[in-house]
């Protein structure tokens, strides 16, 4: 591995740690601040298409958002992960 790959999961690492250790509280207050600043993004608001993703492991969630898009008519794409580790995305739907 090199420098920049050892710097770089170090990094993860720690933020992964720190997501952690938030109360449920304050990652619902996250949560909730980044869907407020998001709905600003005329992108957000007036593309039909948006990829987002569904947290896991203490990630951001993005539910309010998805269900923002939901309700606006938007189609909402989530990654997955195909042969040879690439990525795409594809259409979802509750």
């Amino acid at each position: 591995m090199t420098d920049a790959h050892a710097d770089r999961a170090a990094l993860r690492a720690r933020l992964k740690e720190r997501r952690q250790a938030l109360s449920a509280a304050e990652r619902i207050g996250a949560a909730q601040g980044v869907a407020a600043q998001l709905s600003q993004l005329p992108e957000l608001t007036v593309d039909t298409r948006i990829g987002a993703y569904f947290a896991v492991n203490g990630e951001l969630s993005l539910h309010l958002v998805v269900a923002q898009c939901w309700r606006r008519g938007q189609i909402v794409h989530l990654p997955i992960t195909g042969a040879r580790r690439r990525l795409h995305y594809a259409a979802y739907s509750a």
